[in-house]
Parts: C-alpha cells; structure tokens; sequence
C-alpha cells in the first residue's frame, strides 16, 4: 500500500547522558567561577600546567583577556591555573603564553569533546520528538492527497505539451507568460537618412511584435516537485534512527545529529508543495494556459472546462463551447 503510518515501534536507540557544562555565554558567568581573576601577571609556574576548563563564545562585544594584555575576543578559554585560581583567555594569548603544542592540544581536545556532547544533546532531542514526527508525516501525507488527485485529473485531459511546458517553466523559475500580440509601425525615415539617395524612394513599414505581459503563472513547482517525495525522505531518515541502538560509532553520532533539522526541512518542503498546489488550481493560472506554447494550443484548452471547487475538467462540445462563449460575451 503506498501510503504512511504513524504507528510504527519504538526507537531502540536510548538518549544519551550528557557531559555537565558550566553554561559560559556572558562575561558575568566567567566572573562566577572560583577564585576568577584578571590582570594575571604570568609567571613560569603560572604558565605551566594551565588546564583548559571549558571553551566559551561570547558576543558581540568583545571581552578582555585574563591576562594583563586584556587582548578583547569573543572565543576563548576557562583557565584553572596551578594555584587553583581561574582566569580566561582568547586562542592567541593561550598559544603564545601557555605553550603552543601543549594548548593546541588542549584546545583540540575540548572542543572535540564539547562538539561531541552537543551532537548528543541535538540526538536526544530527535528521539523525544520521533512520535510527533510521525504523526506529522502521517498528517502531511493526507494533507497532500487533493493535490495528488487534481494533479491526475489535470495530466488526463491537458495536452502533454502543456505539462511539459509548466515543468520547464518551474525548472527554470520562469513564472512571466508573454505574447507578441501587438504590432507597432515604425517609420523607417527618408532615403536621406538610410543612405538612399533617390527622392523618389517610398518609405518602408517595418512591423515589429511587442511581447505583452499576460500575468504570471504561481504554484507550478508541483509539477517538478512533489510533497510526499520530501515525507519519504523524512521517513527513511526516521527509520533509520528506529534501526539504531546506542552502540553507535562516533562517525554515526555525527551524521544522526543533523537528522532533526533535516526532517525539518523536509516537512517545511513538503507543506510549501502543498501549498504550491492550491495556488496553482486556480482561476488566473489556468486563464493563462492558453498562451503557454506560443498559443499552439489555445483552442484546444479552450474547450476544458475546469471546476476549481472539485479539481477536475471536462472537454466541452461545439454546441456548450458556444454557449460559453456568448456567456462570457
């Protein structure tokens, strides 16, 4: 059955405990660390055993280094120091005065680790928002079950041509319908002026097409895109994560952490189509169709009846085409 449910099992994989963090997103957190101090004047005792706390990321305004530089940055480190004081500092004054291999290495380490415990935290908020996702997806399909239909009916009675057209059009986000419908006589001027020297010489009528602006065609993107391609995606992205167990690997960690905002996406793809899709059924979409192809078809769409209110169109006789058309006289 080509269809979704939201009654599928339980992920199987557990949230993940969280490494503690200090929560540096001010100025004022540093200041509320043990014995925090600045204007540190470093010596070689001070300088050698310096461990890096916690990174920190702090803006837009600038804050000063610990150290007596008070270099201002907004990426730094949370300092304990040998003697048990805190301080902090940006990356360039931790390399030059805390040993370069050895802070590097510090910094790789802590900022490894405070990457992977945000990864955890984006996974642990995938698995509490899995049965709402679901149900979601449920929820869009059925959502998307009109324009599948009216799109059915649409591509059995307009010409191929059309479609192919509209599909083009969306590709190429060419939204404008135009016709060279009205001709402008231009004079050409006087044999004098375009070098004919005979005074005798008539003057010639040049013809030329202006392309009139008809209006533009909205919510053709269903025609390349369709919704429940992106609540397939999603799904085989939620599945996958019902698949998985908690002895995952540091590399599938990675790659679960950015499912949630992916199946976002997704969903916001989806419903955009959906709404593509009633834009494009109605009145002033479809009194452009006509025009598309270089009006090759114009008589022949003038024959479809479409109802906007049920989606579908019927091909009028000679008899109910002439009706039409002094009614609409």
């Amino acid at each position: 059955m080509n269809s979704l449910t939201h009654c599928e099992g339980k992920t199987t994989l557990n949230k993940f405990k969280l490494d503690p963090t200090l929560g540096l997103h001010t100025f004022s957190d540093l200041e509320k660390q043990p014995n925090f101090t600045q204007n540190v004047k470093l010596t070689d005792e001070l300088s050698k055993n310096a461990k890096i706390v916690e990174p920190y990321r702090i803006g837009p305004d600038l804050i000063p280094c610990g150290l007596t530089c008070k270099q201002g940055h907004n990426r730094g480190y949370l300092l304990r120091l040998i003697d048990g004081s805190h301080t902090n500092v940006g990356i360039c004054c931790g390399m030059n005065y805390f040993g370069a291999s050895d802070f590097a290495n510090q910094m790789r380490s802590v900022d490894e680790a405070e990457k992977l415990n945000f990864q955890k935290k984006q996974i642990n908020e995938l698995i509490d928002l899995i049965p709402e996702y679901r149900k979601r997806a449920h929820s869009l399909w059925g959502q998307s079950r009109p324009l599948y239909s009216a799109l059915e009916n649409f591509k059995a009675i307009y010409p191929e041509a059309i479609i192919q057209d509209l599909r083009n059009r969306a590709q190429r986000k060419s939204y404008s319908v135009e016709v060279a419908r009205r001709q402008i006589d231009i004079q050409q001027g006087s044999g004098a002026k375009t070098g004919i020297n005979s005074d005798n010489e008539q003057e010639k009528d040049r013809k030329v097409f202006v392309q009139e602006k008809l209006g533009n065609l909205s919510g053709i993107e269903v025609f390349v895109f369709k919704p429940r391609q992106f609540i397939k995606l999603a799904k085989n992205l939620l599945n996958e994560v019902d698949q998985s167990n908690s002895n995952i690997s540091r590399s599938k960690i990675s790659k679960l952490s950015r499912y949630k905002d992916q199946i976002e996406n997704h969903f916001d793809s989806a419903k955009q189509l959906i709404n593509s899709g009633e834009r494009f059924f109605k009145k002033k979409n479809f009194d452009l169709l006509g025009y598309l192809c270089n009006e090759k078809y114009y008589h022949q769409i003038e024959r479809i009846e479409w109802d906007f209110k049920l989606n579908t169109g019927r091909i009028l006789s000679d008899g109910q085409l002439k009706r039409m058309r002094r009614k609409a006289a």
